[in-house]
């Protein structure tokens, strides 16, 4: 039997979405909002047994959970 673990950095919110919309990183087009809606099927491509995530923000966890 093989075990087939994985590691993702999701980057949290906190660091990919400012709030400042002076920060130059408020106009990249990586927001969780963006990238949300592509992590399921990111999740069933890397198809492992186990994943961690690293940086993962509360808000990210609650829409994850859902």
């Amino acid at each position: 039997m093989t075990l087939c673990l994985g590691n993702y950095n999701i980057t949290a919110t906190f660091f990919s979405d400012p709030k400042d919309e002076k920060d130059p990183k408020f106009i990249m087009p990586h927001a969780w909002s963006n990238r949300r809606k592509y992590f399921q099927q990111t999740l069933q491509l890397a198809n492992c047994d186990v994943l961690g995530l690293q940086e993962l923000s509360p808000e990210q966890a609650l829409d994850l959970f859902e």
